[in-house]
Parts: structure tokens; C-alpha cells; sequence
């Protein structure tokens, strides 16, 4: 009901699609997932897309606490998302909770990350997984960070831009 709610909400349908992505996506590369990781997973946005007030009513028959305190550690706080310090507790933390939860949000940011050629994107998004997220990616994970980083400046970059943009029929 809470994921249907986010998915469908503001019309915004590909946002079921971005949840099954990242998902899949993590539980590919953990070395074991089960119910709690998938609920993450698909759930990881919801705190953000339905609000902290309806998150904190989910029952713990629909959603285990231990999820919800991993979603809302992963909620970053988008008042303070320009924040150098702000911006270091929050990546410490999750990088302190567990590498998988780590790898999760690098692959919500990675997933993000591809459809930045068809949007102009505030470069704060950029910066922040560059100078955030993969530097505490890279002892843990060192091909995932490299992939992100790489993909991360190809899909910022012009050139790269005006193709997709091509392709999907817009003006530059």
C-alpha cells in the first residue's frame, strides 16, 4: 500500500521501475539476500516520497523496524544537502552502519545518475557522490566506485547530453 502510494503518486510512474532497478541491482552483488534486504531495497525512497509523519505510521507487520531505521538513515535531509559537514555525518553514518548499506545507496545514485543526460541537474548531485559517496565506496568496493565515478562524469558531461537528448527527440 505505501510503495503503491509513492510509485503512483504526483505521476510519477517510473518511479516503481527506479525501485526494482536499484534493488535488483544491490541483491545481484550481496553474498545473501532475503526478505529484509528486498524490502529495503524497494522501500529505501519511501520515508522521502510519502513524509516522515505516514512513514512512522507503517505497522511492523508491513514493514520491520529494523528496515525503517535503515530508511530513515538513508533519508538524506535535503534542507542540508549542501552542507560539506552536514554531508559527512550523513555518508559516515551509513558507511558505519554497514558496506551494504553503502553499496545500496551507491547503487540508488548510480541508477539516478543515467537519466542525468536528459535533465539539467543541480551539479550538488554530482558533487556529492564524488566527494562523499565514492570516496568511502572505493576500499570497500573499489569496481563499483570506479564505475560510479566514470559514469557519473560521462553522463554530466556535454557532449554526452546533446546525444541522449538527441536521441529521445529534444532541443538542446
Amino acid at each position: 500500500r505505501y510503495l503503491e502510494k509513492a510509485a503512483f503518486s504526483g505521476g510519477r510512474f517510473n518511479y516503481l521501475a527506479h525501485v526494482i532497478r536499484v534493488t535488483d541491482s544491490w541483491i545481484q552483488v550481496l553474498p545473501r539476500a532475503g526478505y529484509e534486504e528486498v524490502a529495503l531495497g524497494l522501500a529505501h525512497n519511501l520515508n522521502e516520497k510519502i513524509g516522515l509523519e505516514e512513514f512512522t505510521r507503517i505497522e511492523e507487520r508491513d514493514l520491520p523496524s529494523s528496515v525503517k531505521n535503515q530508511i530513515l538513515l538513508l533519508t538524506i535531509d535535503r534542507n542540508r544537502e549542501r552542507d560539506g559537514v552536514y554531508l559527512t555525518q550523513f555518508y559516515d553514518k551509513i558507511a558505519g552502519e554497514s558496506p551494504e548499506l553503502l553499496l545500496l545507496k551507491a547503487m540508488d545514485k548510480l541508477d539516478n545518475a543515467l537519466c542525468w543526460p536528459l535533465c539539467d541537474l543541480d551539479r550538488c548531485h554530482a558533487d556529492i557522490i564524488l566527494n562523499y559517496l565514492c570516496p568511502r565506496l572505493q576500499p570497500l568496493y573499489p569496481a563499483v566506485e570506479d564505475y560510479l565515478r566514470t559514469l557519473t562524469l560521462y553522463v554530466l558531461s556535454d557532449k554526452t547530453k546533446a546525444k541522449f537528448r538527441a536521441l529521445e527527440g529534444m532541443t538542446p
